[in-house]
């Protein structure tokens, strides 16, 4: 890299200088007697770290520094944290922060600062933060509060950012869909040294390990039958060369990373060059719309780097050429570089070729998918893009979102939503205390009863906020459309979100608003509820009376309460959990699972998994799923729904996502809020599936709405009937019976609907 591009802000950041304490660093007791020391055993990279002890919680001291900094930039925090920690509450545990200053009083906070917990070797962590207008420093601190044990700290790093991790798009659009490459059912991968963790902890669950062909490298591209073929490195695509990959090409899909682009041309004119950072992790910018960038949109700018040995230092592959060569050869930029070396940013890290007969070559840099998936390494945008090329697009909903926390923004992306979308009615429901107004976008008619959703009642769990209104702009456009489906669900029924429940705490992406969390603002249990942050009376806060208004007012006969959880397995469980929460919750249905996605894989956004707690640092290496929470039985004070409190019919559903840590963690999670809603729509007040996979399923569903009666019917994606069958009695229970080809839709049309008839559940 350029030296002096980025500089370290702060004053000894590895905490090597000062004999009695750290220089540059204040040390201040704010509770208890809390004891450091230096630490020169457990250290990272450097003489010495600082090592803070705890034997209880009810002590806290912390370190800080403060250092000059501009309004309204992006400034990015690095450190690396070792903990053996013990502790509880929301905010307990090590912590770093960061406070914005203006003439030495506080003006802001970071929110989505970290509270480490459990035992853990060194772990890096980052997050980008951005000062507000009029800041004019920045106070940098490490403590641990709330906790008892040891935590260690050092390399802590603060500069001013180049680049944002990821671009703000304006929201909430429905793009239209692209053309993909067929399905790749088959693939095999090539190389001279296996990449072991690619090939097993990607490769292998995206395709199946019975379709997952590897080995060295070929001397002919009439050896490989499979449907796409992925040359690693050099060797592997020098030796069939770039006219028999181009002639492979036709009908199948070709991946090169670039070291395999460059051995395949030889020395025409293209280098694979590799370049290297120790701030500043290098992005990509998408250059071109296509199927292979589905979900991502021209100008997004995302994490495009590796650190394969945990080093702190960024790599990224670069295509070094000139821009005729690379159009000589048919080759397109799909996205190219943005780092802080001006020399090599632009270079192209995604090239496209379509070929005849449905097949193409991609050229990628794959190596981000080569080693373990660090906290905001964003590789599974990586794999977002390598998923596509294989023809396994699983995006079909929205688009990459990373909000800029500003409500006005959003506000007005409300209102252009509902101009652009007939049916989709935008209404203002009420004032918060700051008096921002709450909206709701509601679709179906105006006298029927209520299916309600609200979003954002902890304002940093923002990805409902997007996807639920997403989603009723499609079923708007559908129901518009007269699509079968839309019309069995609206024919006697509105939908009713609320994107934003808490607009006060959006922008900063806070928990709570004054200090009060909304979710246990509500009448039942609140007496028994010992936590401060109930508010000072049930109902006390503007936010929770509009939604009582709504519930008490406009009919409704069942409601979701939408959250964002960090899959700490305390709250949601994955198939066969047995945690203490294990009781409340009712599974999604397998057959959903098949319909939601055709091949779940663990990175890749779109599925319901997530990749890292961010309590903890573990990352989960298997499929998990979302799960309903039914509070109607629950004696737990803080963990009751408050529609059941107001004696609506109701559930909550925990999303796994990132956004309270870092937010943008995991891309795609207004699409899979669509899905989910849809599936919970359906499940609710009847039975709507679709078939988003790529596989014909057979669906044999239990129904959640008895009583009723009614036939099965499956639609083709524009309507048409495909088949029609009368319900199944199985005892007391009616089931659903039929086959799903890929694109399809399942709907049950119920004689009389049985929500028109449901009674509602006392308080």
């Amino acid at each position: 890299m350029v030296p002096g591009v980025v500089r370290n802000l702060l004053s000894n950041p590895s905490l090597d200088e000062g004999a009695e304490s750290p220089a540059a660093w204040e040390w201040v007791v704010i509770s208890g007697r809390p004891v450091w020391v230096f630490d020169f055993e457990e250290k990272f990279g450097g003489v010495r770290s600082v090592k803070v002890l705890q034997d209880v919680g009810k002590v806290h001291g912390e370190f800080s520094q403060t250092v000059p900094c501009r309004p309204s930039a992006r400034y990015r925090l690095r450190a690396r944290v070792r903990t053996a920690v013990e502790g509880t509450g929301d905010e307990s545990g090590a912590n770093l922060s960061l406070r914005s200053l203006k003439g030495g009083i506080e003006i802001h906070r970071l929110g989505l600062r970290p509270f480490f917990v459990g035992r853990a070797d060194w772990t890096l962590w980052t997050t980008d933060y951005v000062t507000p207008d009029g800041a004019d420093a920045l106070a940098v601190s490490f403590d641990m509060r709330n906790s008892s044990g040891v935590a260690w700290f050092d390399a802590l790093e603060l500069f001013e950012a180049p680049e944002p991790l990821a671009s703000s798009v304006d929201p909430p659009e429905i793009p239209a869909s692209v053309a993909a490459f067929p399905r790749a059912r088959s693939v095999r991968i090539l190389f001279d040294e296996e990449p072991r963790f690619f090939v097993n902890e990607v490769l292998a669950p995206l395709v199946g390990r019975g379709f997952l062909a590897k080995g060295p490298a070929v001397a002919s591209a009439s050896q490989i039958a499979e449907d796409a073929v992925i040359f690693w490195d050099a060797k592997s695509a020098s030796d069939v060369g770039f006219d028999g990959i181009a002639r492979l090409a036709k009908g199948k899909v070709v991946i090169l990373a670039p070291e395999a682009l460059e051995g395949a041309v030889g020395r025409g004119g293209i280098k694979a060059v590799k370049i290297e950072d120790a701030l500043v992790a290098p992005c990509a910018r998408i250059e071109k719309e296509s199927f292979l960038t589905a979900g991502l949109r021209k100008g997004d700018v995302i994490p495009w780097w590796s650190d394969p040995a945990d080093t702190g230092r960024f790599y990224q592959t670069q295509i070094a050429a000139e821009p005729s060569f690379l159009v000589g050869l048919g080759f397109e930029v799909v996205a190219a570089s943005r780092c802080a070396d001006a020399a090599a940013d632009g270079r192209p890290v995604v090239l496209c070729r379509p070929a005849e007969s449905g097949g193409g070559i991609f050229v990628m840099d794959l190596e981000p998918l080569n080693s373990r998936p660090r906290y905001t390494a964003d590789a599974n945008l990586v794999c977002l893009i390598l998923s596509n090329a294989l023809g396994r697009r699983q995006i079909s909903l929205g688009a990459y979102v990373v909000p800029a926390f500003d409500y006005d923004r959003f506000s007005k992306s409300l209102r252009a939503l509902a101009e652009k979308h007939p049916g989709l009615d935008l209404s203002e429901e009420g004032r918060t205390a700051e008096d921002r107004p709450i909206y709701s976008v509601s679709v179906g008619p105006a006298d029927a009863p209520v299916f309600f959703v609200d979003a954002g009642i902890h304002p940093y769990e923002w990805a409902p906020c997007f996807g639920s209104i997403l989603y009723a702009a499609r079923i708007a456009d559908e129901y518009a459309r007269g699509l079968p489906w839309a019309r069995a669900l609206l024919k006697s029924l509105r939908l009713k979100c609320l994107p934003v429940y808490a607009p006060d705490g959006w922008e900063s992406a806070a928990r709570g608003v004054r200090g009060v969390n909304l979710n246990r603002n509500f009448p039942l249990y609140w007496d028994e509820y010992k936590g401060a942050d109930k508010g000072p009376a049930p109902l006390s806060e503007p936010e929770t009376r509009t939604v009582a208004r709504i519930l008490q007012r406009d009919n409704v006969i069942a409601g979701v309460s939408w959250h964002e959880t960090s899959a700490n397995t305390n709250w949601v469980g994955m198939p066969g959990f047995t945690g203490r929460y294990a009781r409340y919750a009712r599974a999604v249905p397998a057959m959903f699972r098949q319909f939601i996605d055709g091949s779940h894989f663990y990175w890749q956004a779109s599925t319901w998994t997530q990749v890292t707690d961010p309590r903890n640092f573990q990352y989960h290496y298997m499929d998990s799923y979302p799960y309903l929470r039914d509070y109607s039985a629950s004696r737990e004070p803080y963990e009751v729904h408050y529609g059941h409190s107001l004696g609506i019919d109701s559930f909550l559903v925990e999303q796994y996502g990132n956004s309270e840590m870092y937010y943008s963690a995991t891309p795609q999670r207004t699409d899979m809020t669509g899905r989910i809603l849809e599936m919970l729509f359906g499940l609710e007040v009847g039975l709507v599936c679709r078939n988003h996979g790529s596989n014909a399923v057979e669906a044999s569903i239990p129904l959640v709405a008895n009583g009723a009666a009614g036939d099965a019917v499956i639609y083709s994606n524009d309507g048409a009937v495909l088949e029609r069958r009368a319900l199944r009695q199985d005892g007391d229970v009616r089931v659903v019976e039929g086959t799903l080809p890929p694109g399809a839709c399942l709907v049950v049309e119920f004689d009389p609907p049985p929500w028109l008839s449901r009674p509602k559940p006392g308080p």
